[in-house]
């Protein structure tokens, strides 16, 4: 697969608390009506946390309305087999949801894998939505680091 252009990438590694999941889903719905409506359709998710998965379930409820297209990255090859049952059937349902096949940041897990993910991340897109609540991570700040460098747009969904 190779970049696309005006594609956006979707970095949202971090947990959500339940009191919150509906303010952040409305949020991410702003945000991609938002793009959509600027002609941006493409969409990448890193699947690493909740908060990829809130985008999902927003970005399919707007892919019944809106022409997009959404791909998956899953961080590395093996990765849904260390996520807990209950979690790897949520994953799972979403990927059987999307018409474009996934693709894999690494073949393996390595210790740096969230670098690697943002690395593959940029390989797609030119554009960035981070999604994160306070203070960002370590993976996180990197991201944003690597889109500073390289000039992407970038933008923010915050509580």
């Amino acid at each position: 697969m190779r970049k696309i252009k005006g594609a956006c990438g979707i970095w949202g590694n971090c947990t959500i608390p339940q009191e919150k999941i509906e303010i952040f889903k409305q949020q991410i719905k702003k945000q991609l009506l938002e793009k959509i409506e600027q002609r941006c359709n493409d969409f990448f998710v890193i699947f690493t946390n909740q908060a990829d998965m809130l985008f999902m379930d927003v970005a399919l409820e707007l892919q019944k309305e809106y022409q997009i297209t959404i791909r998956i990255l899953i961080p590395f090859f093996k990765w849904m087999d260390t996520l807990s049952e209950n979690e790897r059937q949520k994953r799972e349902k979403y990927l059987c949801l999307i018409d474009e096949p996934c693709c894999f940041c690494a073949d393996k897990a390595y210790h740096d894998i969230m670098s690697i993910c943002s690395c593959s991340l940029v390989d797609y897109c030119d554009n960035l939505l981070i999604i994160c609540d306070g203070q960002p991570n370590d993976a996180t700040v990197g991201m944003i680091t690597l889109a500073e460098f390289l000039d992407y747009k970038t933008e923010y969904i915050r509580l």
